[in-house]
């Protein structure tokens, strides 16, 4: 589990260094000077505390942002978990709480009132599609305009036609210059195919080889 907890002074935590519970407010007056950390991907300030709420060992994240005042608690049942480690899962969880709450309030979820488990998983089926085509529709006019795309497509094509271009200039070379030392282009490229590894220049004649006049740019990884 991981989640925020409440700033409640009636939650008590037991850790190991105190001989009583202590509450979120009382921990951060023990532990700020002596046990506070900065984390500069997040630009927080945090402090790490392993407790128990009842019997179960937790991990406690009080966390402050900047030159804010309040703290905010984030609390884990994974007491091996780092804060960046942490920090990063809530944040996934909280992406998935805005989309339930944006569908419960303006698609309807869970207000089917139907008794059948297939139209129950129909509707809820249904209004996930919807929140999918919304959110497309919504990067597209708000977020990259088709002329966006339509630019971002336009260079992809130009850097393919130049590189299709560039094999064929190589190609014609290379024949010109075989042919003149009257020596079998084919056999000379295959040759040296053969004995390179698998770098750049493999690849090049590869495509050259190649008598498809489809040329791709290869891969350069």
């Amino acid at each position: 589990y991981i989640g925020l907890a409440k700033m409640n002074p009636k939650l008590r935590y037991q850790t190991s260094k105190s001989k009583h519970p202590q509450n979120i407010h009382e921990l951060i007056i023990r532990y700020e000077r002596t046990a506070s950390c900065y984390c500069r991907k997040y630009k927080c300030k945090y402090i790490q505390l392993n407790a128990k709420m009842g019997e179960q060992p937790i991990r406690i994240f009080i966390i402050k942002y900047g030159r804010s005042t309040h703290w905010k608690v984030l609390l884990t049942t994974d007491t091996s978990m780092n804060f960046v480690r942490a920090f990063e899962l809530y944040e996934r969880r909280w992406g998935i709480e805005v989309i339930f709450k944006e569908c419960r309030g303006y698609l309807g979820l869970g207000k089917c009132q139907s008794r059948s488990y297939n139209a129950q998983i129909a509707d809820t089926t249904l209004c996930f599609m919807m929140y999918q085509m919304l959110s497309l529709a919504k990067r597209f006019s708000e977020y990259e305009t088709l002329g966006a795309l339509f630019r971002s497509e336009r260079d992809r094509l130009q850097v393919l036609t130049l590189w299709s271009r560039t094999l064929e200039e190589v190609r014609h070379l290379l024949e010109v210059l075989s042919c003149e030392a009257g020596v079998d282009l084919l056999a000379c490229l295959s040759t040296v195919a053969a004995r390179q590894t698998a770098d750049f220049s493999t690849k090049v004649w590869e495509h050259l080889l190649c008598d498809s006049d489809d040329y791709a740019m290869p891969d350069l990884d």
